[in-house]
């Protein structure tokens, strides 16, 4: 690949450090708490992101002033002059991330502009004279070797800033240290090799990635992401290693799941990459090994064997809220307008607050004669990324063990790419749902692939 220089190219380099760590504070901070905290800097009032889970709250972006060289090659250095954004957030009102970044370009002359010119183009470095070569320019940076702009103090200085806070009662839940993630979106790599890692030295991590369908916004907040389950990653084997008592591993590395969290809030073209770097870095592998140990696994509740309803009988929809809730009232509405002489039970609708949840399932079993199982990528992958793990603490599986046992129909319906898992990945109970030829359904042709669910339920 011809790796020709920035102003050439017309693809800016985008550049971005990354820190995390435990808000020192013995609980989650409230929103109220969090809009104060990461308001410190400039009195802005934070960006609220609560729809994820965890919850993110991100700060008003600041900008810093950039004047400083940089290298490029041997014995060539050039001037940078600009702006970098600097940006605060808050996951589950515990884990704090501060980040700086910036879009190195080749810039309009010989001499530097004037600081409104550049105050004008947020986040934006622009080279004073020469357009060094976007590849050196990304090693060097990656690498930390280039000079340049100081990233990493940067976003240091921003997180020390918010720890100082008063309100902060300095008794974390776990001692552990802040992590570094270093990253280079850079548009010279060889799409062979989008994405190079290294590990310079402990508790930091540098990325080197290439993608031509994400914006810096999304870029952004992949790292941002990555970055974090690097730190849970972290914190759980520090914990693994350390003699702690069994009973207070277990609540830390709960706590630490409950913050690990489903990637919802990054774009389709951001989890592509995501992806990508965690087959590279192993992120999900280790932390499923160094998570698992202490899992409670969820008994197999023995459940009463009873006579098949009659053809006609209720249709039940089994699901995960993490990526088919969506679907599964959608299918809900349909089967109930096309079939209003069936009972339709899905469990927002039919299990009042207060009630048994395992007993109102079993009665609905009871009267159930096919059952839907919607599977999505969180099924296989896993909502806290444990894989299949999930199902030992789920409902999920009492659910279809439950119309085996019935013998109740059982269809199963992918949901876009998502692959059914295979027989021997499954608990033993649940083994035949994997052998089920299912039912694709994608976004594209949803209303005639709900057709298709709605004639297989006839």
């Amino acid at each position: 690949m011809d790796r020709r220089d920035i102003r050439a190219r017309g693809a800016p380099l985008l550049i971005g450090e990354v820190r995390t760590g435990l808000l020192q504070h013995s609980t989650p901070v409230s929103a109220a708490d969090a809009t104060t905290l990461l308001g410190l800097r400039r009195g802005e009032v934070p960006r609220v992101r609560a729809d994820t889970a965890p919850s993110r709250i991100v700060s008003a972006p600041g900008l810093i002033g950039v004047d400083c060289w940089i290298t490029s090659g041997p014995q060539t250095n050039h001037r940078l002059v600009g702006t970098v954004v600097a940006t605060a957030t808050l996951v589950g009102g515990q884990l704090l991330q501060t980040s700086s970044s910036g879009a190195i370009t080749g810039g309009r002359g010989p001499r530097r502009e004037v600081w409104a010119h550049y105050l004008f183009h947020p986040g934006r470095l622009e080279i004073v004279g020469g357009d060094p070569h976007g590849s050196q320019l990304a090693d060097a940076f990656v690498n930390a070797a280039n000079g340049g702009p100081d990233l990493g103090s940067i976003a240091d200085n921003l997180m020390s800033s918010v720890q100082r806070a008063s309100l902060l009662d300095r008794r974390p839940f776990l001692r552990a240290s802040r992590t570094q993630l270093r990253w280079v979106l850079d548009p010279t790599i060889d799409a062979s090799e989008s994405v190079v890692a290294s590990a310079p030295r402990p508790h930091a991590v540098a990325l080197q990635v290439r993608s031509e369908r994400v914006s810096a916004a999304e870029i952004a907040d992949l790292m941002e992401d990555l970055a974090m389950r690097n730190w849970l990653l972290a914190a759980a084997e520090d914990l693994a290693a350390r003699a702690a008592t069994a009973d207070r591993t277990v609540r830390t590395r709960e706590h630490l799941r409950a913050l690990w969290g489903p990637r919802d809030h990054l774009t389709d073209a951001a989890g592509v990459l995501w992806a990508s770097v965690d087959e590279r870095l192993g992120l999900t592998r280790r932390w499923v090994r160094s998570t698992a140990a202490s899992r409670p696994v969820r008994p197999t509740r023995k459940l009463p064997v009873r006579e098949p309803s009659p053809n006609g009988g209720g249709i039940f929809i089994s699901y995960h809220s993490a990526d088919a809730g969506y679907l599964a009232r959608l299918l809900a509405v349909r089967l109930r307008e096309t079939m209003p002489g069936r009972t339709i039970f899905l469990d927002v609708n039919e299990i009042p607050h207060g009630a048994d949840v395992e007993q109102a399932i079993d009665t609905a079993l009871a009267r159930t004669s096919t059952m839907v199982v919607l599977v999505g990528q969180a099924w296989s992958a896993g909502p806290l990324g444990e894989g299949l793990g999930w199902l030992t603490t789920s409902l999920v599986r009492d659910e279809i063990a439950g119309a085996f046992a019935r013998g109740i129909k059982v269809v199963p319906v992918t949901l876009d790419e998502a692959k059914l898992p295979r027989p021997h990945e499954l608990p033993e109970e649940l083994a035949a749902f994997g052998r089920i030829n299912p039912i694709p359904v994608h976004y594209r042709s949803l209303d005639s692939d709900l057709s298709t669910i709605v004639a297989a339920m006839e």
